[in-house]
């Protein structure tokens, strides 16, 4: 959770927990907005990060942002995480020329993405994909200067990644990274409608049936 003005203010509440997501976000939204001192209803637009990421936390997530547009009448942004992500990690990895972004997708799937640092400005998002590993070209995007963020690290380090490029999605994924981007946004006029923004989720969501 995070908060950013247009006077350089910038707040950022996290927790590492994907369980608790409906239980914290709104008390964790009280305590950004109290260190702002800034009401509910004075925020110029709300930003949510529409994925890819965890089922479950996409959806509670948007549908808190649209609960809050609807009751307070007023803007949606909406932003990669994975932009989102690698805006944080270029800011803590300044010396850096690339950062690549594995995400586990389940089912034997990862969530990729990868970018330019030299390549990016304000308007620039991450070409996301949904690959198997073997379908990644590890030579290809790995160098010295070169990022590599993951939540499965033990797995990165199989494909001869070494360990000190290696560093945890978790620690990047930061609300006011989110509220950054959602500020040109807000600048461009690139908001999104309320009623029919979808979590991107790259791939198909499945129900699991439980054996009795």
């Amino acid at each position: 959770m995070g908060f950013v003005n247009d006077q350089g203010l910038s707040i950022e509440r996290n927790i590492i927990d994907p369980h608790i997501h409906s239980e914290k976000l709104l008390t964790l939204l009280g305590e950004v907005l109290r260190q702002a001192k800034v009401d509910l209803g004075n925020l110029d637009a709300i930003a949510i990060s529409i994925g890819p990421g965890s089922f479950t936390g996409l959806r509670i997530g948007l549908s808190t942002a649209k609960g809050l547009c609807y009751s307070l009448n007023n803007k949606l942004i909406a932003v990669s995480t994975f932009d989102a992500v690698a805006r944080a990690a270029q800011e803590s990895k300044s010396a850096s020329s690339r950062i690549n972004i594995v995400i586990d997708a389940k089912q034997g799937e990862f969530y990729f993405g990868t970018t330019d640092l030299k390549m990016v400005h304000a308007m620039s998002t991450m070409n996301v994909q949904t690959q198997h590993l073997e379908g990644i070209s590890w030579s290809e995007y790995s160098s010295d200067a070169t990022v590599w963020i993951t939540d499965r690290p033990d797995v990165i380090r199989g494909y001869g990644i070494p360990s000190e490029l290696i560093f945890e999605y978790s620690s990047f994924c930061r609300g006011d990274a989110v509220a950054r981007l959602a500020t040109g946004k807000y600048t461009r006029n690139e908001f999104a409608d309320v009623a029919s923004l979808e979590p991107k989720y790259l791939k198909e969501f499945l129900v699991k049936t439980a054996i009795t």
